[in-house]
């Protein structure tokens, strides 16, 4: 699963592994 948020100056990515269970935080500043 993937979800994404964007903001005018944040570009949030959060990835959840089912298999795994856990989640990825990709920040990245524009």
């Amino acid at each position: 699963m993937e979800y994404r948020i964007k903001s005018s100056s944040v570009d949030l990515l959060i990835e959840i592994d089912p298999s795994l269970s856990f989640i990825v935080f990709k920040k990245q500043c524009k």
